[in-house]
């Protein structure tokens, strides 16, 4: 477009913006914002607001919120955006404080004001308060809440420990509850380890999503955990009759404007001997430090060094060791992004090396941002998986695994 001479527009930069979002592609945003100054439309309100989502969705959560500061007329997209990034970063109570000032400014909030304010009392823990949101949005604000609210406030109570009022709320559904309403109730009851709610979530979605090898992959690990071992063999034969893909567990790294990709115990980059020997270097001076890996968290009948690895060498972990070599100056935060949640034991590692090295790390899972900072992580540990999902699948796709641009 820019080579036949074609000055782009506000809604151009805005798309340009939100691709580099969903991929979380700091640099590129950068860029593009860089280019939305050069050409005069970095004031438009739709620009704005895709800058402030796209510095949000990259953990860049100041810069966000330099940005909505300085914008003077904001719509409901511009406010939704920093609420939501505040509670996606672990900035729970600026996100339900900055509803509130919303509210001050005579602005109605949608539904996905609500779902980002939910979010917020999910990550923080706050059963009654978000009980009290969400009342609002029908009493309040004449909105019938959606299957999205519902996600949000049974992860709320079932994190807290309330998994019987999770399930009455599904009960009390004016909808149909869908794989997201199920798959919700099998998480939580996996972190509670509730084989019962567990059982009954899964077997819904065996039928909504037959072919979606999650369910069976999270039921089999709580049988795993509870040393139900024929039952672990039962689920496993029936995927196998099923034709059941398991899914892979990936995190990737960008790297001066390259995309690095490793699964667990990855051995296929060029440079692998030196990723390992970097780690294994980190893991000893971690222990040094008292950090123990967690092999209790490998639910597989395999022995202790089979565990040790299959814990140890996870894909984040290699994308960390790889960041540290490529990226030796400690004043960089290193960012990495994961497709499923983080497990337990990475989520101890990466607070132990940002407390021991001293680095800033910035870690997107699937759910939510890590910010590791002096040994702390901006999620607080709140309602922490503990179950190992990504050594499942983790070979034969060599091929995917190569760098590529």
């Amino acid at each position: 477009m820019l080579l036949q001479g074609i000055k782009p527009d506000g809604f151009t930069i805005s798309s340009l913006v939100s691709s580099c979002a969903k991929l979380a592609l700091l640099h590129h945003g950068q860029v593009v914002h860089g280019k939305s100054i050069t050409i005069g439309v970095d004031n438009n309100l739709q620009v704005t607001s895709a800058l402030v989502n796209m510095y949000c969705k990259c953990g860049v959560i100041e810069d966000a919120w330099v940005l909505f500061s300085m914008t003077p007329t904001r719509n409901v997209i511009c406010w939704n955006s920093m609420i939501w990034g505040f509670a996606q970063n672990g900035q729970d109570i600026e996100a339900l404080a900055l509803y509130e000032k919303m509210l001050q400014e005579n602005l109605k909030p949608d539904s996905v004001t609500f779902l980002s304010v939910l979010s917020a009392c999910r990550h923080a823990g706050l059963v009654e308060k978000g009980q009290g949101y969400f009342r609002r949005i029908s009493e309040l604000h004449s909105m019938t809440p959606t299957l999205d609210h519902y996600a949000c406030m049974i992860g709320l109570l079932g994190c807290s420990g309330n998994l019987d009022k999770a399930v009455d709320l599904i009960k009390d559904m004016p909808h149909d509850p869908d794989s997201l309403i199920w798959s919700t109730l099998l998480s939580v009851s996996a972190k509670k380890s509730n084989i019962k709610h567990g059982e009954m979530a899964a077997r819904h979605l065996f039928e909504l999503e037959p072919l979606n090898a999650g369910p069976y992959i999270m039921l089999s690990n709580m049988y795993a955990s509870l040393g139900r071992w024929e039952d672990v063999k039962s689920l496993r034969s029936l995927m196998k009759a099923k034709n059941v893909k398991k899914f892979v567990a990936y995190s990737w790294i960008e790297i001066d404007n390259y995309i690095f990709k490793f699964v667990a115990e990855d051995r296929t980059h060029p440079e692998t001997e030196m990723i390992y020997k970097e780690l294994n270097r980190l893991i000893k001076k971690l222990q040094e430090a008292g950090f123990t890996p967690d092999t209790n968290l490998v639910l597989h009948d395999v022995v202790v060094e089979e565990k040790f690895e299959s814990i140890c060498y996870h894909s984040e972990k290699l994308a960390l060791a790889f960041g540290l070599i490529k990226k030796p100056d400690g004043t960089i935060p290193i960012r990495i992004m994961k497709n499923i949640r983080v497990c337990s034991d990475c989520h101890e590692f990466m607070k132990f090396v940002s407390s021991v090295v001293g680095r800033t790390i910035v870690l997107r899972d699937s759910k939510r941002f890590h910010h590791f900072i002096g040994g702390k992580c901006s999620c607080n540990d709140y309602c922490f998986s503990v179950l190992v999902l990504e050594v499942h699948g983790r070979r034969g796709i060599s091929d995917e695994n190569k760098s590529h641009r």
